[in-house]
């Protein structure tokens, strides 16, 4: 189950990735840290899946998920001005954060409940 959800979390950063660069007409290769994220977290957890235990896995894929989120919740607060009719300097790197910090916080919510 830990292994479905963590491939599917993957696909759907690299998803977000490939969607935000293509947006930004391929000029921002920034837009592709989501699918470079999702590529570590599958590394991540293949070589943790094959020398760990099972809780050691989840704590790693929590870290894992918890880096995601930290380092792109920034973006939330900047699609909630552009919610609120403001303008923010570059709102498809705002978009793509908040839906990689939602993905994240998702992914490590959902594998401690598991």
């Amino acid at each position: 189950m830990l292994g479905t959800l963590t491939i599917v979390y993957a696909i759907l950063l690299g998803l977000l990735g490939v969607v935000g660069y293509v947006a930004s007409g391929r000029k921002s290769p920034t837009a592709l840290i989501p699918l470079y994220f999702g590529i570590v977290t599958l590394i991540v957890w293949f070589i943790t899946a094959r020398l760990m235990d099972h809780a050691t896995l989840v704590r790693g894929m929590v870290i894992v998920a918890l880096i995601g989120f930290i380092a792109t919740v920034s973006g939330i607060p900047e699609v909630l001005r552009i919610m609120g009719g403001k303008t923010v300097e570059r709102p498809g790197a705002a978009i793509g954060k908040s839906i990689m910090a939602v993905l994240s916080l998702a992914y490590g919510i959902i594998i401690v409940l598991l």
